[in-house]
């Protein structure tokens, strides 16, 4: 048998991983057996100006260890879009960050969690207006679709 280098690994990585990472790629397309499911837990409805806390939860549903290459730049994200659709609030904006390419297992029935605080402000310090508002998370990976959550509505309260 011929051994394998870190390239050829990567190689054959980058070969099997799109089709069992494909369950959280795209919203609208999971099916009950995808073996990676994502999902945002987070309230649906807040005070203005309130602080909650919004994680990404990674889970693979199999009984086998899945290795996954996290493209840093953050590997999670977490961002908060407007009514029409703009951006108003991320997760590690401003943050300096280094790109890395991490290779991380994940267990069969094991759990990712990437948690990040939430002020209910935006980047000028002001509380957000009430009004309704989409979540969406996912994480980079290395291949050619990221791991996305469904988008989650939240509606802020005056």
């Amino acid at each position: 048998m011929i051994p394998m280098n870190h390239v050829g690994i990567l190689a054959l990585l980058c070969l099997l991983l799109p089709p069992v990472i494909a369950g959280c790629a795209k919203s609208g397309e999971k099916g009950p057996g995808d073996p990676i499911v994502c999902r945002i837990d987070a309230p649906d409805r807040i005070r203005t100006g309130t602080a909650a806390t919004i994680t990404l939860k990674v889970l693979n549903t199999t009984d086998s260890t899945m290795e996954i290459g996290l493209s840093g730049r953050p590997a999670d994200y977490i961002t908060l879009e407007d009514d029409r659709g703009r951006v108003v609030w991320q997760s590690h904006a401003g943050d300096a960050i280094l790109e890395i390419l991490e290779m991380r297992l994940l267990a069969g029935g094991e759990e990712w969690n990437f948690t990040a605080p939430w002020q209910g402000r935006d980047a000028g310090g002001r509380p957000f207006l009430p009004g309704r508002y989409i979540l969406r998370a996912g994480v980079r990976v290395d291949g050619p679709e990221n791991l996305e959550a469904d988008a989650k509505p939240l509606t802020i309260l005056p």
